[in-house]
């Protein structure tokens, strides 16, 4: 490539960014490379990441300041027009991802300012530019099985699920179809090109047993021949598809984007049972060949996941470098647009794809004090909360998703409100400390990748603090993790004050560990610069009535009784009883704090990893048997594994990295806990245990309730 690119812009620093930089960093060096993101940690999370230190959150700066030849808006579909506009008009060829613009409209203004400015635009419809999908667009040009009849798309995957789960994509719920969206201009772009002159003829959606959309069907023809097309989304299902079929004249193309093959079904001159039999028997050994290849190149460290963004990318950025054409024609994208407008004005009878307002609604005005409790839909707010209001407290209780009616104790309490909602929304993280004198910040991601666990623990605790500054909120309560302390150099038998240093690789550690470091480091900045009482805890392992969990370390299951554990068997488990922490967090809420120095907390009678399952077995009658294998013995294969699974990915992993953080035996310290808040546990273990094992007992009885209720105190959309 011609080294006449020499800066490029990310614009928006979320996985897909990453997915970008991945290809970008083999055309340019990282010195060359601007991050942005309104979202700074975001953008510093990249930037460790790939070892780029030119971060930003303002565009402006980055224009300024930088100067770029080519932007990629990797930002939420409702800001890629403005952003891209404002980029080709500061000088910048702009890579767009899917969807290119939400209307026509806003693709036409798109349009008019690339022309303008001379700039070139891309759109992020790599599938195009996937090996196998210009293997099967070859052999329909050569004609070899007549022309195209029908082309049927299938994309479907467990998107409720992952929305359940509070793994859903926070712009998939802007604006109308959105979920949709983040699919539909892939299935349209491959239709586009395979077919001339394609025309919406309907399209519908189907909802599921809780009124979601889950599914959605369309049908489209060619005003210039005789040739259909249809495709089938479908996001109730807990399997991931991607394929398309291709029916021609003579024979039927089967393209499978997922697991990245394809091959042809034809017609032959056998006898029609025969041929029955044969054509199974084709398409079974074709299949196994091209999963064969696939595990060949996956071993070989060949295998790209994302091949076609990084064949589009280098075509884009040939053409700018040699002022050529764009890989993305411009008529070609406007047809997709069309298309996506067309489908979801159909399926949702909208008039057209702009943003849905976001539901805020009004707060309850009262005179009486309020406590906020973050987080409270989990294991530790809901014990929180429902010993905040046995105590006669006003509680604002923050879930991301609706609870079930009695969550938090018996129906119908009247000091009790429940708002419904994410942080990472800055309007409902204001709405929700209206009126609220004490903040106990429980919420954090801690399902999904390093991206989504960063932005919902980083992003929200960066909101809730500036609505706790807007508020004037006498306190805050924090829930860190002594994951965040350095634990690879914990001494061997010794004590682990609250003093002790912080893991000085968080990235090695994984996400739970990086997010909840980060956003710990954003509290005690905020105490400082604000001068406001912090009471930052770091707890162990909670557990207790509400956790179904075995208390040991990286464990495995042989069938129901035999439990592989790594570790010692003599290593004390750092457990902390839930309802021993919410007594701290209660006495913490209440206390007169002098500093926001962090605090560990673990019970004082922990049992040994050994002694817990013996109890467990002796107590609540379940007798496993624990096959304990030190770490040392298991370092050697942990460390082939690490070497093995980065020359398949391409990328650094840290598994021996990992397995030294746990190798430690030491124990924590409560002394300023103790001291400060005069705190000790007034459940034992053995009692603690005692009550998980009722619970459980009764949980095995009772079974779940399935009531839910769906608040109509602060809701927004997250």
């Amino acid at each position: 490539m011609s080294t006449h690119i020499v800066k490029v812009a990310i614009v928006g620093c979320g996985k897909m960014a990453s997915n970008h930089l991945d290809k970008v960093l083999r055309k340019a060096p990282p010195s060359s490379i601007a991050l942005c993101d309104t979202e700074i940690v975001k953008a510093q999370l990249l930037g460790e990441m790939y070892s780029i230190s030119n971060v930003h959150d303002s565009l402006d700066r980055v224009i300024e300041e930088f100067h770029p030849d080519v932007y990629h808006i990797v930002t939420p579909p409702a800001t890629h027009k403005t952003l891209a506009v404002k980029c080709m008009r500061a000088g910048g060829h702009v890579y767009i991802e899917k969807p290119v613009c939400l209307t026509v409209r806003e693709f036409d203004e798109l349009h008019e300012t690339a022309a303008q400015c001379s700039k070139l635009v891309c759109a992020g419809h790599q599938r195009l530019f996937e090996k196998e999908f210009r293997q099967v667009q070859a052999l329909v040009a050569k004609k070899t099985l007549g022309r195209i009849i029908h082309v049927h798309a299938h994309d479907s995957g467990p998107y409720l699920e992952m929305e359940d789960q509070g793994l859903a994509k926070g712009w998939w719920k802007e604006f109308t179809g959105g979920m949709f969206l983040d699919l539909l201009p892939h299935i349209m772009s491959v239709f586009a090109e395979l077919v001339n002159d394609l025309s919406l003829e309907h399209a519908f959606i189907r909802n599921d047993n809780q009124k979601r959309p889950a599914e959605m069907h369309g049908f489209l023809s060619s005003t210039s021949s005789p040739v259909t097309c249809s495709f089938h989304i479908s996001f109730g299902t807990k399997f991931f598809q991607n394929y398309y079929q291709i029916e021609c004249e003579k024979g039927i193309i089967v393209l499978n984007f997922r697991n990245k093959f394809w091959y042809v079904l034809k017609k032959s001159k056998l006898p029609e049972l025969v041929e029955r039999l044969s054509i199974n028997y084709s398409a079974a050994t074709r299949i196994a060949l091209a999963n064969s290849r696939s595990i060949l190149s996956l071993l070989a460290g060949r295998y790209d996941p994302h091949e076609g963004t990084g064949a589009l990318i280098e075509q884009f950025y040939e053409a700018v470098a040699k002022q050529g054409e764009s890989p993305s024609p411009m008529a070609a994208m406007r047809k997709v647009v069309e298309l996506c407008e067309q489908t979801v004005r159909a399926s949702f009878a909208e008039p057209d794809c702009n943003r849905m307002p976001a539901a805020v609604a009004a707060n309850r005005q009262s005179d009486t004090a309020v406590d906020l409790v973050t987080g409270a839909g989990g294991f530790i707010g809901r014990h929180l909360v429902r010993r905040l209001l046995d105590e006669g407290r006003t509680v604002r209780a923050m879930v991301r998703r609706p609870v079930r009616e009695d969550h938090f104790g018996p129906c119908g309490r009247h000091n009790l409100e429940i708002c419904v909602g994410d942080l990472t929304d800055r309007n409902f993280a204001a709405a929700a400390c209206r009126g609220v004198r004490s903040v106990y910040h429980l919420a954090a991601s801690t399902k999904g990748d390093l991206f989504f666990q960063t932005e919902g623990t980083c992003i929200g605790t960066k909101n809730l603090l500036r609505a706790v500054k807007e508020n004037d909120v006498h306190k805050i309560v924090y829930v860190s993790s002594v994951s965040v302390l350095d634990q690879t150099n914990f001494p061997g038998h010794g004590i682990v004050g609250d003093n002790f240093p912080l893991e000085a690789h968080p990235l090695k550690r994984g996400a739970y560990t990086y997010s909840k470091l980060k956003a710990e480091e954003m509290v005690r900045a905020f105490a400082t610069e604000h001068n406001i009482r912090v009471a930052i805890f770091r707890p162990g392992i909670v557990w207790g009535p509400g956790s179904e969990q075995l208390l040991l370390e990286t464990h495995f299951k042989l069938g129901s009784r035999v439990l592989i554990v790594l570790g010692r068997a003599r290593k004390r488990l750092p457990l902390i009883y839930v309802e021993n922490l919410v007594d701290a967090l209660i006495r913490a809420g209440d206390a007169q704090l002098s500093d926001s120095q962090p605090m560990n907390i673990v019970d004082f009678d922990n049992p040994s990893q050994r002694t817990y399952l013996h109890l467990l077995g002796r107590m609540g009658g379940k007798r496993y048997l624990g096959l304990f294998i030190p770490l040392l013995m298991v370092t050697p294969a942990f460390w082939a594994a690490e070497k093995a699974l980065g020359f398949i990915q391409r990328k650094p992993v840290h598994v021996c990295y990992q397995t030294k953080s746990k190798r430690n035996r030491a124990t924590y310290s409560t002394e300023r806990v103790q001291a400060v808040l005069g705190w000790k546990p007034e459940v034992p273990f053995r009692e603690a245990l005692t009550r998980y094992l009722e619970w459980a007992k009764d949980e095995e009885k009772t079974g779940s309730a399935t009531t839910m209720v769906r608040p109509a105190a602060t809701t927004a959309t997250g």
